[in-house]
């Protein structure tokens, strides 16, 4: 009796195995939470591409999926007029198959599998952060409330929030309540960051914005110290709290400390904020204008810019341009 007990327990626990490893990835979001998810992908004509990427048998995905609350909370709609492909598969990472032990074991950014159509870097895919209290892109983080659900090309997680697909630079900035006064001044200042590529952004907060609107800085200076904040070519996918500086080609940047406890501070301003993704770069919203001059600069938290080079280029154009001048006029003057 008990043995055939045994046998039974068995054959039903292989079955439940077998169903679940014949659903894909896209079919386990059924009675798993993530219906309403399902429903959306699956009713509309304008994912049939998305249906099939998640569908591909020799696949191996990890998919976050938003659970029905979620859904509903963002108010994505179930009807032909949307089309979320590019957010849903924001979710998926592909080639890799991450079990919830290796998500909670370590602050990573990993490649999703949307790679943007258009744009400077359509050929490179967009980042996803993974880490033990969350998933994210930037702004709030999602946390897993279902996890390790296994399919027959992937694994499925059910979060609790629907994620942005990071977008610019500016878009970000302004997504973002504590960097929205960076953001705008910026752009009072013609200051664009689309100039800028695979960039690592430092923006201060808006009551960091404030302090230096105090100041009596005209605008030249005051540009100038944004633009310090801003290190062009220095992204490298890496998370801030596994490095110890951020420097673009030429070796000017930031020094990077980690305190045992506490959040990273960058030349002694905390980092309040790490790791914001755009489309093109990360963002490190920080509690103080962060100075730039190279990695030996002292601490300091107003900005004091070195401007000695720009003078010393002022003088030297405005002595040449004034000499080029006489140098017209003197033959004009003794006709």
């Amino acid at each position: 009796m008990l043995l055939s007990a045994a046998v039974i327990v068995c054959f039903v626990t292989a079955t439940l195995f077998v169903v679940a490893q014949n659903n894909n990835i896209l079919d386990a979001l059924l009675n798993n939470g993530a219906s309403t998810l399902h429903d959306i992908i699956t009713n509309n004509p304008n994912h049939k591409s998305l249906v099939e990427y998640m569908t591909q048998p020799d696949a191996s995905y990890t998919f976050f999926a938003p659970s029905d609350n979620a859904i509903q909370e963002a108010g994505l709609r179930n009807n032909q007029d949307n089309d979320y492909s590019d957010r849903f598969r924001y979710y998926i990472i592909s080639n890799e198959r991450l079990s919830q032990d290796e998500i909670y074991k370590e602050h990573r950014l990993r490649n999703s599998s949307f790679v943007p159509k258009q744009g400077k870097n359509h050929h490179t895919p967009l980042l996803i952060g993974t880490s033990p209290d969350g998933v994210w892109s930037y702004g709030e983080k999602g946390k897993i409330i279902q996890g390790d659900i296994q399919a027959s090309n992937g694994i499925v997680h059910i979060i609790d929030h629907v994620l942005p697909v990071p977008g610019s630079a500016e878009q970000v900035l302004q997504a973002i309540p504590q960097t929205r006064d960076y953001a705008n001044k910026l752009k009072s200042l013609n200051m664009s960051l689309q100039l800028f590529t695979h960039a690592t952004v430092f923006a201060p907060t808006n009551d960091a914005i404030k302090g230096i609107n105090g100041l009596k800085q005209d605008l030249p200076t005051l540009a100038l110290v944004l633009n310090h904040l801003i290190i062009d070519k220095s992204f490298d996918a890496t998370s801030i709290k596994y490095s110890d500086k951020v420097v673009d080609n030429y070796g000017f940047g930031f020094n990077i400390s980690h305190n045992a406890g506490t959040n990273s501070s960058i030349n002694g301003i905390p980092v309040l904020m790490a790791d914001q993704i755009f489309d093109d770069g990360l963002i490190h919203v920080t509690d103080g204008i962060v100075l730039r001059g190279g990695l030996d600069q002292p601490k300091a938290n107003l900005p004091q810019p070195d401007t000695s080079n720009a003078m010393k280029l002022f003088t030297f154009n405005f002595i040449y341009f004034t000499a080029l001048s006489f140098s017209i006029l003197i033959p004009l003057f003794a006709l």
